[in-house]
């Protein structure tokens, strides 16, 4: 525990140095050999929006760094950069065997949300892993590619990874995706019940009165649901939808 809190009270100085500009592109990089994973990560971050070129070889060491943030963080500042081919090797990294590589270049390539990628992640989506579901899943919504459509709404009439692909239709937006979540705001799953409450209030379609209704009446009947994490992301998409329609003059007696 003492570790711990040494490494917040570090981490708290840097950050303060750096938002007082008192950290050279030295000093930073003497950081990127940090036994503290948090600080390494910082650093990295720090030079990548910095497109500081000085770093540039001794960040390519970290990319085989132990901890995920820290490599997802470097790969994230040398695309940044315009570092060689970085982004075709994480896209291409979709494909590794070993499937903490694919995770790990999945949530980068999200962090990214560059739609040039969404080809390739929709490619690495043909898994029967969930955990590798779940990651490329949050990449395809962090994109906002349509061309995820069919395929997150595949996952979730097969109940893989139902939870992650109703956040990720969320996230795009397309009406397409409301009689899918309408189906799932039924499912036994909590998590899925609460990702699809809360992404049918950010659907971008021409909302229509017989819509409208169908959307309210859904989420009016989750404020009753035995779980509390459902009833209150019921109650902010309804708050949210009501919100819209005031302000776009298509209010629905359903949504008072």
């Amino acid at each position: 525990m003492a570790t711990f809190s040494l490494n917040i009270s570090l981490q708290n100085k840097l950050v303060s140095r750096i938002e007082r500009r008192e950290l050279t592109c030295e000093q930073l990089m003497f950081y990127l050999k940090h036994p503290d994973a948090s600080m390494r990560s910082d650093a990295v971050e720090i030079l990548g929006c910095q497109r500081e070129s000085k770093a540039i070889a001794l960040m390519y060491p970290l990319l085989k760094d132990p901890e995920r943030q820290v490599r997802i963080q470097v790969a994230i500042a040398l695309i940044r950069m315009g570092e060689g081919d970085m982004l075709q090797d994480l896209m291409a990294s979709l494909h590794h065997p070993d499937r903490q590589v694919v995770i790990g270049a999945a949530l980068t390539l999200g962090r990214l949300e560059d739609g040039r990628a969404s080809i390739e992640l929709v490619k690495a989506f043909v898994t029967d892993d969930p955990e590798v579901g779940a990651a490329v899943a949050w990449a395809l919504g962090q994109c906002k590619n349509v061309l995820a459509l069919p395929f997150l709404i595949s996952a979730i009439k097969h109940h893989f990874v139902p939870a992650n692909a109703c956040e990720a239709l969320g996230k795009i937006g397309d009406e397409r995706a409301l009689d899918i979540l309408l189906d799932a705001v039924t499912f036994q799953d909590e998590d899925v019940r609460a990702y699809a409450a809360r992404a049918l209030s950010l659907l971008k379609f021409q909302r229509h009165p017989g819509q409208n209704e169908t959307v309210v009446m859904a989420l009016r009947s989750l404020l009753q649901d035995g779980s509390r994490k459902v009833r209150m992301c019921a109650a902010i998409s309804l708050y949210q939808l009501n919100h819209h329609l005031e302000k776009h003059g298509t209010k629905t007696d359903e949504a008072n």
